[in-house]
């Protein structure tokens, strides 16, 4: 039950008080004056039982009288206050320090009443009606974890709580010890949930301030609030009294496989699927459960709007019969001396309804004894049960592959990094939520976003950004960035090559001339003008490294270094030519000579002289100057 004051929760049950309301929507307050009316449900079961592990959403009708444009997911916060301002001061018997609303009359309190999010709208006039729904409607979504597994239910349950941006109170009490083994792929995040609430013995609800709560049942409970005759103006029993002695857990409804606690026949019989379950979940349970009683009851009743759903109440009826009519033995007449009776009964559906005032509805459902114990199985239900246990069918998981319309076949790893769907329009392996290598259809195309490693890749022709391996064979790889410890192959081509070794017969800048080539044969680096005119250096050429000049086919010059000998620049077929713009300098070191083979070999360019001539002429003419 949501706290409220004692003085509050006074004049909710005094017939004079007046109830009012109020809506905030996106920060901006609309009051009586634009409200109509107003309805919320709530709920902690799907079916006709009391349930555990059921994340159920709370559901707001709202109709105000407004022109605003409300946008979409709006946040609709609706609240329930009072107005005192008509009390009789006899009537105002509170204790004056719980006296906590003003002079004005005017509510001190304002009772949320959830927080709701705007899912669709119609408009009649000036009446705009709003459908809204609590925060667990974001959980009916995928769940994908980025855990490592093994993992604790607590962790699982702090990362979706993370992921949707969930504050939950501290009735969240989730077993240290409880484990999930693997990542729950297939499941929604409401399911995975669910199997942690039912693991803890609980239910899951939004509660009245918008934070996750769980909601537990247990045998000790004491009720919240006690309602009178004047509080409600009908009960009902529904059913006979509901007691659980007995838990039984399925985790495997393919093939029916179970754990379970306890003893007792199907109408004592708490049933509960969870695949995550283990016998000490079961055991865990059944030490909650066991001895919870409740009569299964519809009330209808003034509002009590702190009552959340889940909230064990007490109440009476007058069970009273006239002494003339009381034809029961005496020591069997069980009926207190003031004819009233008292019961208990967990309210698992309540509304909520607001037209100027407030009233409530409340259901606490449950299977009869004929609904438990007589479900004969015929031959031909036994025969369609087993083919559904067996059969495989659509949107159902196994193992991590489900079969659907919408996606065909299709894998999920148990961890959710990887899954793959394959139908006629996709073949697609995805990591995580991105396409990681798929069949592009139109194009006619495998493609794969990640990075290939191999041994050894043979292929007629690859083409990519970047080629990342040991060993890349192939005759032709042609690819914006090659990089590797290792390729060999006939020709590379692409704009860049990065990598530590790359070996083969030939590798040049292009087909055509002028290049530059490294050729296995000769171990030659050569720069070709044509086929017949280049230059090559030679690791080795009579034992040196050389640099050669090919011109016709053949050498027609080399620069190279002898040991012993010196460094040696050697014209075959034409001149050697040294050319400069101011002066050539010989400069050997000291000791060393410049030889020459004879002066005559020295030619002036200009007059054809050479150097011998130019000597003898000058020693003719001093010869003649002498005699």
């Amino acid at each position: 039950m949501y706290p409220i004051s004692p003085s509050f929760a006074q004049y909710l049950q005094n017939p004079n008080s007046i109830v009012i309301a109020k809506v905030d929507i996106n920060d901006k307050t609309y009051t009586d004056v634009h409200i109509v009316d107003f309805s919320i449900e709530n709920s902690l079961t799907q079916g006709d039982d009391l349930e555990l592990g059921t994340v159920t959403l709370s559901r707001l009708v709202l109709n105000l009288r407004t022109k605003d444009d409300l946008p979409p997911n709006a946040k609709v916060v609706p609240y329930i206050g009072l107005d005192y301002s008509l009390l009789p001061w006899q009537e105002a018997d509170f204790p004056w320090q719980d006296a906590d609303f003003s002079w004005t009359g005017v509510a001190g309190d304002w009772l949320p009443m959830g927080e709701f999010y705007i899912d669709n709208r119609t408009k009649v006039k000036d009446v705009l009606q709003v459908e809204c729904f609590d925060k667990l409607v974001w959980a009916n979504a995928p769940y994908l974890s980025g855990l490592t597994y093994p993992a604790t239910m607590r962790a699982v349950w702090d990362e979706i709580c993370q992921q949707l941006d969930y504050v939950y109170d501290n009735s969240v009490v989730i077993n240290s010890g409880f484990m999930v083994p693997v990542a729950p792929v297939g499941y929604s995040i409401r399911q995975v949930m669910g199997f942690i609430a039912s693991a803890n013995a609980a239910c899951v609800y939004a509660g009245k301030d918008g934070r996750i709560k769980f909601k537990r049942f247990a045998a000790t409970e004491q009720p919240v609030i006690n309602i009178t005759g004047s509080d409600y103006t009908s009960v009902k029993q529904t059913n006979p009294l509901r007691t659980f002695t007995r838990v039984v857990v399925t985790y495997d409804d393919e093939d029916d496989l179970s754990f379970e606690a306890g003893e007792g026949s199907d109408a004592t019989t708490l049933f509960i699927t969870n695949p995550l379950a283990t016998q000490q979940m079961t055991d865990h349970i059944y030490a909650a459960i066991n001895g919870v009683s409740y009569l299964p009851i519809t009330m209808d009743a003034i509002g009590f709007p702190q009552i959340e759903p889940g909230d064990l109440i007490g109440y009476g009826v007058y069970d009273g019969t006239a002494w003339i009519d009381a034809d029961i033995p005496w020591t069997d007449y069980h009926v207190p001396w003031d004819g009233i009776s008292h019961y208990q009964s967990y309210l698992l559906r309540v509304s909520f309804g607001y037209k100027g005032g407030i009233k409530m509805s409340a259901e606490s459902p449950a299977r009869s004894d004929q609904q438990s114990e007589f479900m004969v199985e015929g031959e031909l239900e036994g025969q369609i049960k087993r083919l559904t246990q067996s059969a495989v069918r659509q949107g159902k998981l196994y193992y991590g592959l489900t079969i659907s319309k919408e996606a065909g076949l299709q894998i999920d790893r148990s961890d959710g990094k990887a899954r793959a769907v394959f139908n006629a329009d996709e073949l697609t392996f995805y990591k995580g939520t991105d396409k990681a290598l798929w069949f592009d259809v139109d194009n006619e195309r495998y493609k794969f976003s990640g990075t290939i490693e191999a041994g050894e890749v043979i292929g007629t022709k690859i083409t990519g950004g970047t080629i990342n391996g040991t060993n890349i064979s192939g005759s032709t790889i042609t690819g914006n960035t090659i990089n590797g410890g290792s390729i060999n192959g006939t020709t590379i081509s692409g704009a860049a090559i990065y990598g530590g070794v790359i070996s083969g017969p030939l590798i040049q800048t292009g087909s055509s001339f002028p290049r530059i080539e490294m050729n296995s044969s000769g171990n030659l680096l050569t720069a070709s003008l044509n086929n017949s005119e280049s230059i090559a250096i030679s690791p080795n050429l009579s034992g040196s490294p050389t640099i050669l000049w090919n011109s016709g086919g053949s050498i027609a010059g080399l620069l190279t270094y002898t040991q012993g000998y010196g460094t040696w620049i050697r014209s075959m077929k034409e001149n050697i030519l040294v050319s400069a713009a101011k002066r050539i300098d010989l400069s050997p070191g000291g000791g060393f000579n410049i030889n020459i083979p004879s002066w005559s070999r020295f030619y002036n360019e200009t007059n054809g002289r050479t150097l011998q001539q130019e000597i003898n002429d000058i020693y003719a003419a001093i010869a003649a100057m002498g005699s």
